[in-house]
């Protein structure tokens, strides 16, 4: 019986480190998935990486927020002129983010002298039924980053706690996705498909949104009732410097570990508060330039109702503006030195 169960567990083990090393050899020559958002930033970026000085970097707060037409043409107006692209990538926040970044890096940009980050929180859960098991989800768990989310899930700083089974279910889940993005598998499809039929075009302008810079406005603004419960929101809240800084050991080494990896690549790392009605305010490291739009009495025009597209968002008419607010902002921010 012993020598049954010795025998199966060396087979089991044998198993392993068979696929392992497998996978480990076709790595290199495994085909890149396909992610959607992500891989057109990425392969835009690639192909004239020697174009742009400034990068936004982030969630759909950029993405959605930010066009690089009018914030260049406002730092060309104030005697700065800029060649910006939009990165951002809607729902994006730590780990991902970094990991993201990381891909940027390997682009080997050139002519990056400052890349702009909105300032999101480490993302804690995964709600079932939110694209668990999609590429996007899978991308980005290396063991470095599958590691730094596991560490997260594990700490409630400032948020409710997660009920044990939540937490066992979420952990679950990133280790399968782990497991799935080491062993390649689904990975040698895109290069059969590619031999078998046409191959896809290059990532273009056309990816890139309506201005191709990578922005991609929404029109439209609140209705009445969304409107009410939005503004009757944003009244209640005191002050920015009245407000709670929702403090997190780990969000904030995520975000100095970002900002050395920007300084490493000779470039400014800046931290970009958006304009979201919020009951705290996010912590941020020191020595790094902040640019901070949370605050509506400061900035009542990207905090009306009309320039919105819901609670979180601007709308195209409020993207515009803060566009050109950001611009006016960043040059007069003082450099901030590590």
């Amino acid at each position: 019986m012993a020598g049954t169960l010795a025998s199966r567990v060396i087979a089991v083990a044998g198993f392993c480190a068979g696929f392992a090393l497998t996978a480990a050899v076709l790595r290199p020559f495994a085909e890149r998935l396909h992610v959607p958002q992500v891989t057109e930033g990425l392969d835009f970026l690639a192909a004239d990486r020697d174009e742009f000085d400034t990068l936004f970097v982030g969630s759909s707060r950029i993405r959605r927020q930010v066009s690089p037409r009018v914030f260049d043409a406002r730092m060309r107006a104030l005697g700065h002129p800029t060649h910006s692209l939009n990165l951002g990538i809607d729902a994006m926040t730590f780990p991902e983010l970094s990991y993201f970044f990381d891909q940027i890096l390997a682009a080997r940009p050139s002519g990056i002298s400052r890349v702009i980050f909105d300032v999101n929180p480490i993302r804690r859960k995964i709600d079932p039924g939110n694209d668990e098991h999609s590429l996007r989800a899978i991308y980005w768990h290396d063991w470095e980053h599958t590691a730094q989310a596991c560490e997260a899930l594990w700490h409630d700083y400032g948020v409710a706690p997660l009920a044990v089974a939540e937490r066992m279910r979420v952990f679950g889940l990133h280790l399968r996705m782990f497991a799935v993005r080491g062993s390649l598998i689904g990975r040698g499809t895109p290069g059969l498909q590619r031999r078998l039929y046409a191959a896809p075009a290059e990532a273009s302008a056309a990816d890139m949104g309506p201005e191709g810079d990578g922005f991609f406005p929404v029109a439209g603004s609140m209705d009445g009732p969304a409107a009410a419960e939005y503004l009757r929101f944003q009244r209640s809240l005191p002050p920015p410097d009245a407000r709670p800084v929702h403090r997190d050991p780990l969000h904030d080494r995520a975000l100095r570990e970002l900002a050395a990896k920007v300084r490493r690549a000779g470039a400014r790392p800046i931290f970009l508060i958006s304009p979201t009605p919020a009951k705290t305010r996010p912590s941020v490291p020191r020595g790094v330039t902040v640019l901070e739009f949370d605050d509506p009495a400061a900035v009542p025009t990207l905090f009306a109702a009309e320039n919105r597209y819901d609670a979180n968002h601007l709308n195209t008419a409020g993207a515009l503006r803060y566009s050109a607010m950001v611009a006016e902002a960043l040059v007069t921010a003082p450099e901030s030195a590590e």
